[in-house]
């Protein structure tokens, strides 16, 4: 695709990650930004339209309602998990979101 890719040992054993990351970010997108002008207008009027009704309670539906929603019309059942596993779940994603970030720094020195 014509990118240069970090010859680092991290980047190299992560190359298949980095490579799905990249085609999914440019599904959003198209490979040659074709639709670049549409998805920024989209997202513009979208940030606007947020920013229009951020004080009115009624226009968003909370992420419980959602689910509920989304069982009640489609019969689509989400995992049920009590207060340990969400605990858990929450703790080992700031975990990982710390030792991404120290991934990253050590890549980032590497490459200077």
């Amino acid at each position: 695709m014509g990118y240069y890719v970090a010859d680092t040992y991290l980047t190299q054993y992560e190359i298949d990650n980095l490579l799905v990351d990249f085609l999914h970010e440019s599904s959003w997108t198209g490979f040659n930004h074709e639709d670049l002008d549409k998805i920024i207008s989209d997202l513009e009027e979208s940030t606007k339209e947020a920013e229009e009704h951020k004080d009115d309670p009624n226009y968003y539906t909370t992420a419980e309602e959602f689910f509920k929603q989304m069982e009640e019309e489609h019969g689509f059942e989400f995992e049920k998990k009590d207060e340990k596993q969400e605990e858990a779940n929450d703790m080992f994603f700031k975990h990982l979101i710390d030792y991404n970030k120290k991934c990253k720094v050590i890549e980032l020195q590497k490459l200077k």
